[in-house]
C-alpha cells in the first residue's frame, strides 16, 4: 500500500496550492491615489503639488566630456529647397490653354501598378516618371502602334480626372487602386509635343 504523503514517481507530492492571505486589488485600487475618483469629482492639483518630484536638469557635462559631432554635409539644391518656407509649396498651375483628352488605361488585374510617379499639384496629379513595366508604359505602346498613332500620357502631363472623380488628388489615386479600368482626363500644356 502507498500512502498519501509519498511520493510516485519522479515528481513530488501534489499539495494544495497556497490560500491567498487576502483579494488581489482592483485595477482602481492599484491606480494612483488621485486617479481613483471618477472624472471631474475632485481636483488632484493638490495631490501633484504634494507628490511632485524636483525637475529640474542635471548640471552641465565638462566640456572635456562633451563629443562633438561634424557638421552634416547637405548639397546645395537641398540646402536651397529646406531654406525654403513650406508655405510656399507648388505654384498653382495655369492650364487654361492647355489641350485635354482621354486615355483608357487597363489593368490586369487589381493588384497591378500603374508604373508612374506623380507630383500632387492643387488637386491635380503631375506625372513625374513613367516606369517600363506598368499598365502606363504597356497603354502608351499599344497606343503608339495604332494607326494613326493614339494619345500616349508623357512626362509633364497633367491628370485632372479619373474615372468620375476630379479636385480631389488623393481620391484620384486610391481610385487608380482600386480599379482595373480607369479613364484619365489629361491636360496638356502648349509647347509639350
Amino acid at each position: 500500500r502507498l500512502r498519501a504523503t509519498q511520493p510516485v514517481g519522479p515528481w513530488p507530492p501534489l499539495r494544495a496550492p497556497p490560500k491567498p492571505s487576502r483579494a488581489e486589488p482592483t485595477r482602481a485600487q492599484r491606480l494612483p491615489r488621485g486617479l481613483r475618483e471618477t472624472m471631474g469629482s475632485a481636483c488632484s492639483c493638490d495631490e501633484e503639488k504634494a507628490g511632485q518630484k524636483d525637475m529640474t536638469l542635471p548640471p552641465p557635462v565638462a566640456k572635456e566630456e562633451q563629443v562633438c559631432l561634424p557638421e552634416p554635409v547637405v548639397p546645395p539644391q537641398r540646402a536651397q529647397a529646406e531654406a525654403a518656407p513650406a508655405a510656399a509649396e507648388e505654384p498653382a498651375q495655369d492650364l487654361s490653354g492647355a489641350r485635354t483628352f482621354e486615355l483608357v488605361i487597363s489593368k490586369k488585374s487589381p493588384d497591378d501598378k500603374l508604373g508612374m510617379d506623380v507630383k500632387h499639384i492643387n488637386n491635380k496629379l503631375e506625372i513625374v516618371h513613367i516606369f517600363p513595366d506598368g499598365a502606363i508604359a504597356r497603354t502608351n505602346q499599344q497606343n503608339k502602334a495604332k494607326s494613326p498613332q493614339g494619345e500616349v500620357l508623357q512626362l509633364g502631363d497633367f491628370v485632372i480626372k479619373v474615372n468620375d472623380i476630379e479636385t480631389n488628388d488623393h481620391q484620384m489615386v486610391a481610385e487608380c487602386r482600386l480599379r482595373e479600368e480607369l479613364v484619365f482626363t489629361v491636360a496638356r500644356l502648349p509647347g509639350q509635343t
